[in-house]
């Protein structure tokens, strides 16, 4: 069974859930399922991996969810940005 996940925000959680084995089984915080091609994948702690998994296997699908505000593309210039923002201050307190 593929279970809801309450408290996720990113627009990728519309195609995927926590796993659960059996009706009365606690639900496996580890593996999330896609409701598309009922694939499961690891998860820890982020979406990453079902950003991945969206990209490669379900790419129109992708493309429906680039329109919510709470899906962001992990190469976007502002993104990019960030990243090299972030990656400069640590040198600089590394070298210094």
């Amino acid at each position: 069974m593929i279970e809801p996940n309450k408290k996720g925000k990113a627009a990728v959680w519309k195609h995927f859930g926590f796993i659960k084995e059996k009706e009365d089984s606690a639900i496996d915080n580890t593996r999330v399922g896609c409701r598309l091609c009922m694939t499961m994948l690891k998860y820890s702690g982020n979406t990453m991996n079902l950003m991945d998994h969206m990209r490669h296997k379900h790419p129109a699908d992708l493309q429906d969810l680039k329109g919510s505000t709470s899906c962001s593309d992990a190469s976007s210039p502002v993104t990019t940005t960030l990243r090299t923002a972030v990656f400069v201050k640590h040198f600089i307190a590394f070298v210094f």
